[in-house]
């Protein structure tokens, strides 16, 4: 978040993508990146401070180099998708899109948000799949168990019923739901991701004659 053109928020996230480079989930936080933030923060002010912006949502991809920088490969005005707002709001204790409302009346924003960082992991995994299929009622019961047996699930929701069609996953419009939890490490959302992955593998496999 910019306001008044300086950085008033901002956070990195450990970011999955499949083979088609679409996001499949986010993980927070990334701990040890003192310098990276520094130096994004530097980028982004100079980026606006240049395009004249200063109050708005900013939604960067990074890369971080071998030195411990940062160099920014995408840059965008708005909040971010795939569950982003939800999670700096659950970690971090910030509502992006409360905050980006009140940028209609900056007159009234006399003080940066307030992080209240919460322990633990958050995860948003997005479901979809290597190819297209159905969603079968034994996918949702497996998919559903597998979130609410290995973390504190917040928000599972599924696009389409049982029976109905899902396309391949090459791009962000043809999610077939998402699952937003708490989770006690980086490395047990991975394996949740990936037990999510090969659910649908599986799942597929059974499909065919």
């Amino acid at each position: 978040l910019v306001e008044g053109g300086e950085v008033a928020f901002l956070q990195l996230t450990h970011k999955f993508r499949n083979e088609h480079n679409v996001p499949l989930g986010h993980c927070v936080p990334v701990e040890g990146r003192d310098r990276v933030l520094r130096s994004l923060t530097e980028q982004i002010e100079k980026i606006v401070g240049r395009l004249g912006v200063t109050y708005s949502a900013i939604n960067i991809d990074v890369i971080v180099t071998p030195d411990g920088g940062a160099a920014i490969i995408d840059f965008s005005f708005r909040l971010g998708g795939n569950l982003l707002p939800q999670l700096m709001r659950q970690k971090y204790g910030v509502d992006t899109v409360e905050r980006v409302i009140r940028y209609c009346f900056p007159e009234d924003i006399d003080s940066p948000p307030v992080v209240a960082q919460t322990p633990g992991c958050y995860g948003a995994v997005i479901f979809g799949s290597p190819q297209p299929g159905v969603l079968s009622e034994e996918m949702q019961a497996r998919t559903t168990r597998l979130f609410g047996d290995s973390a504190r699930v917040i928000d599972l929701v599924f696009d389409i019923a049982p029976g109905e069609t899902f396309e391949n996953f090459d791009q962000g419009s043809h999610r077939f739901g998402h699952a937003l939890f708490e989770v006690d490490s980086l490395e047990s959302y991975s394996d949740i991701l990936n037990a999510h992955l090969a659910i649908v593998r599986d799942e597929l496999a059974r499909e065919k004659p």
